[in-house]
């Protein structure tokens, strides 16, 4: 039997995946085991910082473009990576003054900086080869730029400032890469011609509320504590994985889907929930040891902060049907879904009074998000076709 091109495709790319995140997961936990939970807790608050202002380096017009890009030509692609530069170096600005405003030296905020204008380019090229089917450039960029990044975290010495170095080369090399092989040129006109208020809005308030309490944490609890928390959150970050690319393949296919569709999305949200919690319940205790024994003695409360995290793996599976269902049926209550998710999680943040409560209400925000997603999503219509 012949497989179909487009499936071999996605498993070329899904396997690239999985093998870099793999890389990067191993070479981040070596690296948090050696410098202690201080040094990880200040990687983990720039790196909040990064992803905090991510939004604004495409308005949250990437997938618009992307989409209308693979029936127009290279020239409709090319004209908006001069707006996606302009938005990307401004924003990178914007990263540096708040690391520097914290306290933390000039050279990290240049650091910082650096690595977030690399990654964004990195996101929209790969995106770009991935709307015209170029799968194999976009595997190889991923799992080259990922080792690249492991060797040099095993090379360099053991501190932030060189680990960030460490991901702005490996994302300037394989952005070469990309760009060769799409032959594009920054040049055109600045135009926000698909700027969509709900999408950006939902793309700050996500952003905002999966990163903002970190800040928070850092400024509350200390750059230690913060530690142990970005330690627990690269371990929860590897275990989601799989249940995140999940939801990126439904929210893709969700526009085809009817009244059926949704109703066996709910019934397997829930089977598939009940089954991820089951284990984790009964399995708690030995995520502690495992997080405590992962990242050995620098870190006083890894493992019990990354049991508590488990639980929220569920609620991102429950999530499953709200997301595909608003996103094609109501974005402005998709974004006022995620708003509530935003205020929970700062709100939260900020009366939690150690570092294991606010993980304890973190999980709580995250299920307060799916109810209120659900209850909006039900309000719907929906499709009443078969």
């Amino acid at each position: 039997m012949e497989i179909p091109r487009t499936a071999f495709q996605a498993g070329i790319y899904s396997f690239a995946k999985v093998l870099s995140k793999i890389f990067s997961f191993l070479a981040l936990i070596y690296f948090a085991r050696i410098v202690g939970a201080a040094h990880f807790g200040v990687y983990t608050y720039l790196t909040a910082i990064i992803v905090l202002l991510q939004p604004f380096s495409t308005l949250g017009m990437l997938s618009e473009v992307g989409r209308l890009s693979k029936s127009k030509t290279l020239k409709f692609l090319q004209d908006f990576i001069y707006t996606f530069t302009v938005l990307d170096v401004l924003s990178s600005v914007l990263v540096a003054l708040i690391v520097l405003f914290r306290g933390y030296s000039p050279y990290l905020a240049l650091a910082s900086a650096l690595v977030f204008i690399l990654l964004n380019f990195f996101e929209f090229l790969t995106r770009s080869h991935m709307i015209w089917g170029r799968v194999r450039y976009v595997s190889i960029a991923s799992v080259g730029e990922r080792v690249l990044f492991s060797v040099l975290v095993l090379l360099l010495p053991k501190k932030t400032l060189f680990l960030l170095f460490a991901m702005a080369a490996s994302y300037l090399i394989f952005n070469i890469y990309l760009i060769k092989k799409i032959k594009l040129k920054i040049e055109g006109e600045f135009k926000i011609d698909f700027f969509s208020w709900p999408f950006f809005l939902a793309l700050v308030f996500v952003s905002i509320a999966a990163r903002l309490p970190q800040v928070i944490y850092e400024w509350r609890f200390g750059v230690v504590d913060l530690g142990d928390f970005g330690a627990a959150f690269t371990i929860y970050q590897g275990i989601s994985y799989l249940v995140s690319e999940a939801a990126i393949f439904l929210t893709m296919r969700g526009g085809m889907f009817k009244n059926r569709q949704y109703n066996l999305l709910k019934k397997w949200s829930f089977l598939m929930a009940a089954a991820v919690m089951i284990p984790v319940v009964f399995l708690n205790p030995l995520l502690v040891i495992f997080g405590n024994l992962l990242f050995g003695p620098g870190y006083s409360n890894a493992g019990g902060l990354l049991a508590i995290m488990a639980f929220s793996i569920a609620a991102s599976i429950l999530y499953f049907y709200p997301r595909v269902k608003l996103i094609y049926h109501s974005p402005n209550r998709y974004a006022a879904d995620y708003f509530l998710y935003m205020v929970s999680s700062v709100l939260f943040a900020f009366i939690a009074q150690d570092i294991v409560q606010a993980t304890v209400l973190r999980v709580l925000a995250a299920y307060i998000h799916v109810a209120a997603g659900w209850l909006l999503a039900d309000m719907l219509p929906g499709s009443t076709a078969a």
